[in-house]
């Protein structure tokens, strides 16, 4: 297969909590809700909830930890402001 390497701006938390009563916590305390289908379709685990992961386009996703943490390093807050 081909290799590929991510060069995507996405949003991004980690997940603290989660469930289909609590929806999403964040880390840093904010919370998110989802639905059951969001909780079927990408299933964070008890060993590894993960990171929820925003795209430009709106789509939202999961992502394992070490995968997220692998293919993309947070930005500055300069960097930030030149993206939005």
């Amino acid at each position: 297969m081909q290799k590929y390497k991510s060069h995507k701006v996405v949003e991004a938390a980690k997940i603290a909590k989660c469930g289909p009563t609590v929806g999403l916590v964040f880390e840093n305390g904010e919370q998110h809700d989802i639905t059951n289908d969001w909780l079927a379709r990408f299933k964070p685990t008890d060993d590894d909830l993960g990171y929820f992961v925003r795209y430009p386009d709106g789509y939202e996703s999961w992502s394992p930890s070490k995968a997220f943490e692998e293919g993309y390093i947070p930005l500055e807050e300069e960097d930030q402001r030149q993206t939005q």
